[in-house]
């Protein structure tokens, strides 16, 4: 009887510590697998690469867990675009936000592709056009514009 004795009490702590790192990694992947939390919480999210001879030129919006094509129908596109979409606020480049409603174009170029972004933060609207030739934006935001460009393709 002994023996049982100290042997259930051997095995408790066991049972606990699996208990417990089982919790952690429960917890930890819920916490991390989010996709609703964005560094910025926005009240909708536009978005367009204007390239004249793509025929892509369409302006989209994220807002309330969708993206849509904002034409006069403001068309959903669902949600396998929504989450390609959505990266574009999370990656948003916190050197934009800093520089509110600045736009970073080629100054003499004509007709010149490129994109546009506007937000709405807490009411506040921001908005940004910027050239997509490299030598004429900050480094900063030659990731992010490439990135704008790649998902507005996808849409």
């Amino acid at each position: 009887m002994t023996r049982k004795k100290n042997f259930n009490k051997m095995i408790k702590p066991y049972y606990i510590l699996i208990l417990v790192l089982s919790l952690s990694v429960i917890g930890w992947g819920c916490k991390h697998g989010e996709t609703d939390t964005y560094p910025i919480q926005t009240d909708y999210f536009d978005f367009a690469y204007s390239n004249s001879w793509s025929g892509n030129n369409k302006l989209y919006r994220i807002e309330a867990g969708n993206v849509f094509v904002l034409d006069s129908f403001k068309t959903p596109l669902g949600a396998l675009k929504f989450n390609t979409a959505q990266k574009l606020i999370l990656d948003l480049p916190s050197f934009l936000l800093q520089h509110p409603n600045q736009d970073f174009l080629c100054s003499g170029c004509a007709d010149q592709p490129g994109i546009f972004i506007r937000c709405s933060i807490a009411g506040t609207i921001y908005q940004w056009s910027i050239d997509d030739v490299p030598e004429t934006i900050p480094n900063e935001l030659r990731g992010y514009v490439n990135e704008v460009i790649s998902i507005s393709n996808q849409m």
